[in-house]
């Protein structure tokens, strides 16, 4: 047990720095752009590009998970699953500012930063100091980023060691299936940019 205030630790630095991270990456994003017409036409290449690995990414995922999952197309019929992706897209809007920096949810975060992002490109002449900070609290809350995930490789061997010291390894080895999905998503993945990089030099 006294590697547990370890991965405690680890866990709530990255649970600290990530909200600001979030923000502060989608606010200077969308800042660098500088106008709006730059960031709708990007924007809707994005959304394109989004939706279209998140399609591709999920048919992948369901053809590689049926050999090591039971894949039914049944339901409850309550419409309770369509319901949580409704609520889910319903409280992407926060009801107050700082709540979701304490609560961590890193979607209402991104609705604050694209809202203030826009806002400040509609007054960008006005504002122009504050897209030089913006810069550089990235930059400084990138770099405490970078050095809280220094530490991952010892988060990583301390979690192993508390969960063989706890007996709790065989909870790993049943999870031997979403390893190799996983492994078998990278290899996929790996193929596929090197056949799309092979198509777009010829």
């Amino acid at each position: 047990h006294f590697l547990t205030p370890m991965t405690n630790a680890f866990f709530g630095a990255i649970s600290a720095v990530s909200s600001p991270f979030i923000f502060l990456s989608v606010l200077s994003s969308i800042c660098s752009m500088g106008d709006t017409d730059t960031l709708g036409k990007i924007g809707k290449k994005t959304l394109s590009a989004i939706f279209g690995y998140m399609t591709v990414g999920g048919l992948g995922l369901t053809l590689i998970a049926i050999p090591f999952y039971r894949i039914t197309l049944e339901g409850s019929g309550t419409g309770a699953d369509f319901s949580k992706v409704l609520e889910l897209i319903y409280n992407i809007v926060p009801t107050n500012i700082i709540d979701p920096f304490i609560s961590g949810n890193a979607l209402q975060v991104i609705f604050i930063a694209v809202i203030v992002g826009v806002a400040m490109l509609l007054v960008s002449t006005r504002v122009s100091s504050v897209f030089a900070v913006v810069k550089q609290l990235s930059t400084v809350v990138q770099t405490v980023m970078g050095i809280v995930l220094e530490a991952l490789p010892l988060a990583v061997f301390v979690i192993f060691t508390n969960m063989i010291a706890n007996g709790a390894i065989g909870e790993l080895l049943d999870s031997y299936k979403m390893i190799l999905i996983i492994l078998l998503l990278v290899i996929v993945y790996l193929i596929a940019m090197v056949l799309w990089i092979s198509m777009r030099k010829r």
